[in-house]
């Protein structure tokens, strides 16, 4: 397993926007949130390549994180006693261990992604439902 690289994975560069209240916001208050395009950067990172490359990584990390957690705590130790103990295997133990951590910092930025892309349109969509219906094609 390799890592991905977690420093080339671009994060939204602004803060989305969020209410302090605990009442839910209305349509016109969503509808006035002010936000502007993302460097482009966020769109050469996941070109179609790149991303090939990025989802094996993330499925090949994620098929070997589910197979270690359906295991007990002595059945893992079986398992790690078993790889440190053999040489190939052991370099491979050590490779687990960052290549999860940074799996799971990319799975963060993806999260970031996606949720500043469901705040988009849900403010897009609230903008477009408050227009008058002329405005309307």
């Amino acid at each position: 397993m390799t890592a991905i690289d977690n420093a080339n994975c671009p994060a939204p560069s602004e803060p989305q926007p969020t209410l302090t209240d605990e009442k839910p916001a209305t349509v016109e208050q969503i509808a006035v949130v002010e936000f502007e395009a993302i460097d482009e950067e966020i769109g050469s990172f996941f070109e179609k390549s790149r991303w090939a490359e990025l989802s094996r990584e993330l499925g090949n990390n994620l098929r070997f994180a589910a197979a270690f957690v359906r295991l007990s705590k002595p059945e893992l130790i079986d398992v790690v006693r078993k790889l440190l103990s053999e040489d190939d295997a052991a370099e491979n133990y050590f490779e687990v261990m960052p290549a999860f951590e940074n799996a799971a910092a990319n799975c963060r930025t993806y999260a970031d992604v996606l949720t500043a892309a469901h705040t988009r349109l849900l403010v897009a969509g609230a903008a477009v439902g408050l227009e008058p219906d002329e405005a309307k094609p």
